[in-house]
């Protein structure tokens, strides 16, 4: 029998692979039962029910059953330039349900959800005037929901015959090394004209830029991040982390005097290979320390947003 990281791996990874367009240059899952079940997750879950309060102070959310206990996996893809993304969730939420719950929130903000066929299935959308940003949703099997910020990558995730990320073989290659015990993690290729952009600003001291970035975040009473980018030579990730290792000596001497300087102290920045790392970890006094910050980011990105 595998491991249950084995088996963590091959759900996170195979419904990566198996469940989003081919288009896709990044993954990101996001074992969202996992994720709750610990100390920090769950401090998190509640920073975000008191935001979602918040935005939904006034309106009648009779049709909102759900919870974020009825989410287990979610696996995010993208093309990194902008609304191309779509993610798969898996979920005891149907979508007529989240349709119901959103359709409210949406008439006491003036708007509405608007249902339409995408590859013949009956999707969901909030009605606006772009094609983009409007949160598309649609079933995706028995037990999933597929959501997109565009129709047309709604209809590439949720198509029987379309391409799978895992026919994108270099992706393919870089998900296997992620992390996949880790509860929450992310891979992502950098495409050949996003180097040659990164390539006309390097900054000095910079010979290279990175072909490949992953980092998994594992969690408990703690917060330890792990973030690996790949070079094509040790050369370019031995430049890269000695650049990182000035710019953080230089924040930790402007920081040493302030209620924070520790969390700086507990970052590293290395090279091995072809890949140069970051280490972080916050233990459990200083995630205390840090968790009022979170809370009110949250709340103001949910005032900002006009939520």
């Amino acid at each position: 029998m595998a491991a249950p990281h084995e088996r963590t791996r091959a759900s996170a990874v195979d419904v990566a692979l198996d469940g989003l367009p081919v288009e896709s240059r990044f993954i990101m899952a996001v074992d969202v039962a996992r994720v709750i079940a610990t100390p920090v997750g769950a401090r998190l879950a509640g920073f975000l029910k008191e935001a979602f309060a918040r935005v939904a102070s006034g309106i009648d959310l009779k049709a909102c059953t759900m919870s974020i206990s009825h989410v287990g996996l979610v696996v995010f893809g993208g093309d990194g330039e902008g609304p191309g993304m779509s993610a798969l969730a898996t979920t005891s939420i149907t979508a007529s349900a989240l349709f119901n719950c959103l359709d409210a929130v949406m008439h006491a903000k003036g708007s509405s959800m608007v249902r339409e066929n995408v590859g013949g299935r009956e999707a969901y959308h909030a009605a606006s005037d772009s094609p983009s940003d409007n949160a598309w949703f649609a079933p995706a099997g028995p037990g999933r929901l597929a959501m997109a910020g565009t129709r047309e990558w709604l209809a590439h995730t949720i198509e029987p015959d379309a391409a799978r990320a895992r026919t994108n073989a270099p992706l393919a290659a870089a998900a296997t090394r992620v992390d996949a015990t880790a509860p929450v993690w992310f891979v992502m290729l950098f495409a050949p004209d996003v180097r040659a952009a990164m390539l006309k600003s390097l900054p000095e001291g910079l010979d290279g830029v990175p072909s490949a970035m992953r980092f998994s975040v594992q969690l408990s009473d703690s917060v330890t991040l792990d973030l690996v980018a790949s070079f094509d030579n040790p050369e370019y990730a031995r430049q890269a982390a000695e650049l990182g290792r000035i710019l953080l000596e230089r924040a930790r001497q402007q920081l040493a005097a302030s209620e924070f300087a520790d969390v700086l102290a507990a970052l590293t920045v290395s090279s091995e290979g072809n890949e140069a790392r970051v280490h972080f970890m916050l233990d459990a006094q200083q995630v205390d320390r840090v968790a009022p910050f979170l809370a009110r980011a949250l709340n103001l990105q949910a005032h900002v947003r006009g939520l």
